[in-house]
């Protein structure tokens, strides 16, 4: 389309040249104005330098000497030689005027052409480059811009050249900031950072997110010139990895739920085995003589509910932190008065000659801090320890205190974890190799990293098999002033 005009508006140009140089011709034979038809000719030459082709400028420059000869031919004087030689000289000087002209025309069509030439190549490489190049002015509108940029924005080249690249092909909400990045550019001479990236518009009103590189052109005075930009499109790309990192999910999801039934069938239907069997026997235990029997069938009922309570307990909390419903709720209180009653309740559920030793070493009592979060953590602890240690072992608890921490630290003298298995030991439904035929869900230390996480806190552990394991917890506190 463009070159169909360009070849019309050439046409034009020579039509008129054509029309000029006949009308100079009539007026030389009727007039005999020369010198001034000369000029006219020159006008004539010069005026080619709007048709693209240097040979328009050769014929024209060929037909305005023959005119020129031609009217030299019926002016000649014959009366007065002085004149015969200034009317030579006179020529002379009009048809080298023209070939001067016409040189320096051809001279400046020919530059035009190389560096249309050089522009085409230029412009070749840049089209069958994979990413979307693009030259802008200091004024922010598009100078160039590659067929690869074209196709991802759906326009042809004639649409966005010359128009401003924000206003036209960036979203709104994103323009102010873009006017920034693109104003320190130009004022400082200095790019936007590699990697930046911002969404375009396309001609179809989609949004491609583009990562961006960009050089600032600079002229003599170091002002900005031009600002050149390649663009990679990078939307495929980030929608395959979400996509790959949702199906990576579901497979998560899909394990986790085959984890879950595998430990909800065995972890329930034990505990209600027991239930129901020990019911079963109370029933049987009706004399007086056998109160002893039916006491003990009713704590094992007592113990196998408080289980089930502690199982239904951790599955409640899996599905808080996995949904983020968890709402942290901080309050003055007492830490060392609420930490021994978390250790008097958990004291009716340890096994026959634990003990459960508590030590408060902290230098403040008052803490600021979410109660019910310290009371999951401590509780889960606890309950670990006492289920890995052994009959008749010591379960040391310990709160102590750094600047505006505590510390909790809950030592057992149990089974201890394997090497192999302390770096998957926060991880969902994971049992450490020594303890499957223990009962539990593997969810209470995963439960515990995440609501220590939550309120800013940490843990830690340090652990050797057959010599026990002690679990550090450390959450920040607010002082007894706040």
């Amino acid at each position: 389309m463009i070159k169909e005009v360009k070849k019309r508006e050439g046409l034009n140009y020579i039509i008129a040249c054509i029309g000029l140089i006949i009308l100079l011709l009539i007026l030389q034979i009727v007039t005999r104005l020369d010198t001034a038809i000369s000029f006219a000719y020159m006008a004539v030459i010069l005026l080619t330098m709007l048709i693209p082709s240097r040979r328009y400028t050769y014929i024209f420059a060929v037909t305005a000497s023959l005119f020129i000869i031609t009217g030299f031919y019926f002016s000649i004087p014959t009366i007065d030689p002085a004149k015969f030689m200034s009317f030579i000289y006179t020529r002379s000087s009009s048809l080298l005027s023209i070939w001067v002209t016409a040189f320096l025309v051809i001279k400046f069509k020919k530059t035009q052409e190389d560096m249309k030439k050089s522009q085409e190549t230029a412009q070749r490489y840049l089209d069958i480059a994979p990413l979307f190049f693009l030259v802008g002015g200091p004024d922010g509108k598009i100078r160039l811009i590659n067929k690869t940029g074209c196709e991802i924005l759906g326009y042809e080249e004639k649409e966005v050249v010359g128009k401003n690249w924000i206003d036209n092909f960036v979203p709104p909400e994103m323009r102010d900031r873009s006017y920034e990045v693109f104003q320190n550019a130009v004022a400082n001479g200095i790019p936007f950072n590699e990697g930046y990236q911002n969404f375009v518009l396309t001609k179809d009103g989609r949004r491609r997110l583009i990562k961006w590189k960009a050089i600032v052109i600079k002229d003599v005075n170091g002002n900005m010139e031009s600002l050149l930009t390649a663009g990679e499109d990078i939307t495929d790309k980030i929608e395959l990895e979400e996509i790959t990192t949702a199906l990576e999910k579901e497979k998560q999801l899909n394990e986790l739920k085959t984890r879950f039934v595998a430990m909800a069938s065995h972890e329930f239907r034990t505990p209600l085995s027991t239930i129901l069997s020990s019911a079963s026997l109370v029933e049987k235990y009706n004399d007086s003589a056998q109160i002893e029997n039916r006491s003990k069938h009713i704590g094992r009922i007592k113990t196998t509910v408080r289980n089930l309570t502690n199982i239904l307990n951790d599955f409640l909390s899996l599905d808080k932190v996995e949904a983020g419903f968890i709402e942290a709720n901080p309050a003055m209180f007492n830490l060392d008065r609420f930490c021994g009653e978390v250790v008097e309740e958990l004291q009716t559920v340890v096994k026959p000659g634990q003990q459960i030793n508590y030590l408060y070493t902290a230098d403040k009592r008052e803490v600021f801090t979410d109660k019910n979060i310290v009371r999951i953590i401590l509780t889960n602890l606890l309950n670990n320890a006492i289920k890995y240690s052994p009959e008749k072992s010591h379960i040391n608890i310990t709160i102590a205190s750094a600047d505006n921490e505590i510390s909790i630290s809950v030592k057992d003298n149990g089974i201890g974890i394997p090497e192999a298995d302390k770096p998957h030991l926060f991880d969902r439904f994971f049992r450490a190799g020594n303890a499957v035929n223990i009962s539990g869900t593997g969810l209470g230390l995963y439960i515990v990293k995440r609501y220590a996480e939550f309120i800013g806190g940490t843990i830690s552990f340090s652990s050797e098999v057959n010599k026990g394991t002690t679990f550090v917890v450390n959450i920040p506190v607010g002082n007894s002033s706040v």
